[in-house]
């Protein structure tokens, strides 16, 4: 009988622990565009709840992310208590309007105006918050 003919039972597993666990690589809540490494506890042999078999995998996409282990006696772990990924939408491209008009002369000024946001970075280096 192979040390793991009772895995079933789990506490016969020999040296093994069912506590795996995700360690995220960064945020978790990020925008469009960004990802986080989510990395799994030691294990012989992997199964995320996307199908990879890796060790670590990339996240681009919201959703609950869980792995199994498998240690070297072939025993495999309950799922991981699973990590939540949240992915925020960009903002929408802002406008810019002017309250007067654009061409004019030396001395004189335009004030420019953004569409909503609550935060503005102007190409001049301008930051303001609402």
């Amino acid at each position: 009988m192979s040390e793991c003919s009772f895995c079933a039972n789990r506490s016969n597993c020999l040296g093994f622990t069912n506590n795996t666990t995700i360690t995220a690589g960064g945020p978790t809540t990020f925008c469009i565009g960004d990802s986080v490494t989510l990395t799994s506890s030691p294990g012989t042999t992997y199964l995320w709840s996307t199908a990879a078999n890796t060790a670590s995998i990339n996240v681009k996409t919201a959703g609950s992310y869980s792995v199994q282990v498998t240690n070297a006696n072939g025993c495999q772990s309950a799922a991981s208590i699973p990590t939540v990924v949240t992915v925020n939408a960009l903002p929408a491209t802002p406008t810019i309007t002017p309250g007067g008009p654009t061409s004019f002369c030396e001395g004189d000024s335009v004030t420019l105006n953004s569409s909503a946001g609550t935060a503005y970075l102007w190409s001049n280096e301008q930051f303001h918050q609402i």
